[in-house]
């Protein structure tokens, strides 16, 4: 029974994190490439 409820838990996190990653991500992505061309400029 608790290696149920951990699994549930474990998993259930796991998507949270899937979701966030996919939802940031884009963002995160365009911003380090930006940043990146202005400290090779300078």
């Amino acid at each position: 029974m608790k290696r149920q409820i951990f699994l549930s838990i474990a998993f259930s996190v796991f998507a949270v994190n899937a979701f966030a990653a996919t939802s940031v991500h884009p963002v995160v992505a365009e911003g380090g490439s930006d940043r990146l061309i202005e400290s090779r400029a300078v």
